[in-house]
C-alpha cells in the first residue's frame, strides 16, 4: 500500500486532469456553439436575400399588371 502522501499526490494529479478536461470540454462546446450561431446567421442572411428578391419580383409582376 502506498503511503498517504503518495495517495494524496495521485489524487491531486487526477483532480487536476479532471479540471483540465472539463475546461477543454467547455471550450470545445463554446466553439461549436459559436460555429453553429455563425452558420445560422449566414443562413438567415441568405434567406432574407431570397425573400427580398422574391418580393421585388412580385412587386414588378404586380406593377406590370
Amino acid at each position: 500500500m502506498k503511503p498517504l502522501s503518495e495517495q494524496l499526490q495521485d489524487l491531486s494529479e487526477r483532480a487536476k486532469k479532471a479540471e483540465d478536461d472539463a475546461a477543454a470540454a467547455r471550450s470545445e462546446e463554446r466553439t461549436k456553439v459559436q460555429a453553429r450561431t455563425e452558420q445560422l446567421q449566414a443562413d438567415a442572411t441568405a434567406r432574407k436575400a431570397e425573400l427580398d428578391a422574391s418580393a421585388a419580383s412580385a412587386k414588378d409582376e404586380i406593377a406590370k399588371r
